[in-house]
């Protein structure tokens, strides 16, 4: 800010062409990096953007004019489109997280028109995203897309206070963002595609949150819960962080536990806590696993606001501190999503996301001279 990177340059007629393009280039690394942090960690991003008066990064001179401008001009269009998902990130955060001052009353349109802008980011992308299953650059593959795009509506649907009334959408159909999340997550995974570094690391609590919650609101006594396998597939992703990272290692124990009370209780809907559930034990054997429900909910919320920071907006009430939960319950209300970036049934593995059943190299994340997308 101090540097004027917010605003053009007042002497920009004394620059040449390259320089003007490599100040607006800095300014958006910083706007992504900046924004791409504080989506992770669920606070207040650190770069005001009020009054931001910078262009999107363009071509220079030379690149239009290189032999390698169809490189430069799909570098740019992903550039710009990373823009755009971390502007949708920040616009989430900031008026259905951080925003406890204004008034709620246009709510469902707010959220109405937040999804559209999602839908229309996600099938951007499928449209510049390339044809070819081969050498795709982890920003271009229709599986980081597909990750991306049901983590921003995770995101728009997270159970705060400003979702706790009237939901637009049924507490199923938000573990089935979950579910399709940690299934496209875990393809880049299974490709090396999945950085093991604190941005994936911060962004699976909030997942996994939800997971929990929804186990714990769980109200369907005739069906299992649904979600048990994106569990172990949480599991082994946090498994796979090395073990210096402790956050990782002590949430990975958390979801074992988690894992160990779904597969010991066969009724899972009569563990559906609509009150709450601090108060009156459950009879016979399955006190135990509400005690031990109670427990994982708050060291995961402990382990989370530890990585996160206390003030992270990701920190949901925990049913052991309030006196009422379902102030935060999502009544199950049928709802079909706008759009379905993949098919209920079919999501990507290592062997059907375009890889042929071939081991995909390590991405490169080095940063090159017009690359903003860091991950």
């Amino acid at each position: 800010m101090l540097l004027g990177l917010t605003q053009r340059d007042p002497d920009e007629k004394a620059l040449s062409a390259i320089e003007i393009e490599l100040h607006r280039r800095l300014f958006w690394s910083i706007y992504v990096l900046d924004r791409m942090m504080a989506s992770s960690l669920g606070m207040s991003p650190a770069l005001t953007d009020n009054n931001v008066d910078v262009p999107l990064p363009g071509l220079t001179l030379e690149e239009f004019a290189s032999a390698d401008r169809v490189y430069y001009t799909m570098i740019l269009q992903t550039s710009r489109h990373v823009i755009q998902l971390r502007r949708l990130e920040d616009r989430i955060l900031q008026r259905i997280h951080l925003d406890t001052a204004s008034p709620h009353t246009n709510r469902p349109t707010l959220l109405k028109d937040i999804r559209a802008d999602i839908e229309n980011w996600y099938s951007h992308g499928c449209l510049i995203s390339p044809m070819e299953p081969d050498n795709v650059p982890i920003h271009n593959s229709i599986t980081w897309l597909g990750a991306r795009y049901y983590f921003l509506l995770i995101l728009l649907y997270y159970p705060t206070h400003f979702n706790s009334s009237e939901p637009i959408i049924s507490q199923t159909e938000l573990l089935r963002f979950t579910q399709k999340h940690l299934q496209l997550t875990s393809a880049l995974f299974q490709q090396n595609q999945l950085p093991l570094n604190k941005i994936t690391l911060f962004r699976l609590f909030p997942v996994g949150v939800v997971i929990l919650y929804s186990f714990i609101n769980w109200g369907t006594e005739s069906m299992p819960f649904p979600a048990r396998n994106e569990i172990s597939t949480l599991l082994t992703i946090l498994d796979a962080f090395s073990e210096n990272w402790k956050h990782a290692h002590h949430a990975a124990d958390i979801y074992r536990q988690f894992l160990a009370i779904i597969d010991a209780a066969p009724d899972l809907g009569a563990l559906r806590f609509p009150q709450p559930f601090v108060t009156t034990p459950l009879e016979g054997g399955q006190g135990t696993n509400r005690g031990g429900l109670r427990s994982l909910f708050t060291n995961l919320l402990t382990l989370m606001q530890d990585a996160l920071g206390k003030s992270s907006c990701y920190r949901i009430p925990n049913p052991a501190e309030e006196s009422v939960v379902s102030s935060l319950e999502m009544t199950l209300v049928p709802q079909e999503p706008l759009f379905n970036p993949m098919p209920s049934n079919d999501f990507p593995t290592a062997y059907n996301a375009g890889t042929g059943g071939n081991e995909v190299p390590m991405v490169d994340y080095e940063f090159r001279s017009l690359e903003l997308d860091f991950t």
